[in-house]
């Protein structure tokens, strides 16, 4: 990654912002990436943000680089874990007592809850468009959710949603992107 990063760099970044998705884990390698070019560093001018789902990061992890508490915020990260409302993975006490949670339908890491009607839209099953798909609510360190709403939801047996980390949160993420961009080119 550090050597496609670094390719990036040198032959298509041009100067431009610059932000990080990533997912499980490829947030561990962004995490990675954002200690090593980003924080404290002159790249850092650069970031945007970075999406950093399906990782576990405590709050404290980039010493230059807060986590977003507003919506509009440049040069911040976010991360999230999807799991059930009520239910605390087996290796909780571990990785995410002490994790740092963005509800994606905020764009903070209070425990306020936010009901699904926030939810612009996710990916349901078969790629379909499902508005409204999930609420969301940080809880010490995970972000826990009601059963989505979709067809066939009675179908699914689950309390660990990390596959749709992304999903549930879809065009949310996306024009949280193009808010960020335009506060961004703003500043700079």
């Amino acid at each position: 990654m550090k050597t496609a990063f670094e390719y990036y760099l040198k032959y298509f970044n041009k100067g431009r912002p610059i932000i990080i998705a990533s997912h499980s884990q490829g947030s561990y390698h962004c995490e990675r990436l954002l200690k090593d070019y980003f924080d404290g560093k002159e790249l850092q001018k650069k970031l945007v943000v970075a999406y950093l789902a399906g990782r576990a990061i405590r709050p404290d992890a980039f010493p230059h680089i807060p986590p977003t508490q507003k919506p509009d915020e440049t040069g911040v990260w976010a991360s999230w874990n999807t799991w059930a409302r009520g239910y605390y993975p087996n290796d909780y006490e571990r990785y995410f007592r002490k994790s740092l949670s963005t509800n994606p339908l905020l764009w903070n890491s209070s425990e306020d809850f936010a009901p699904k009607e926030l939810n612009r839209g996710g990916v349901a099953l078969h790629f379909t468009y499902a508005p409204h798909i999930v609420d969301a609510q940080n809880h010490q360190g995970v972000l826990w959710i009601n059963k989505p709403y979709f067809k066939g939801r009675w179908l699914i047996r689950t309390r660990r949603w990390h596959r749709a980390d992304m999903n549930f949160f879809y065009v949310n993420i996306r024009e949280n992107v193009a808010l960020r961009i335009e506060k961004f080119l703003q500043i700079f």
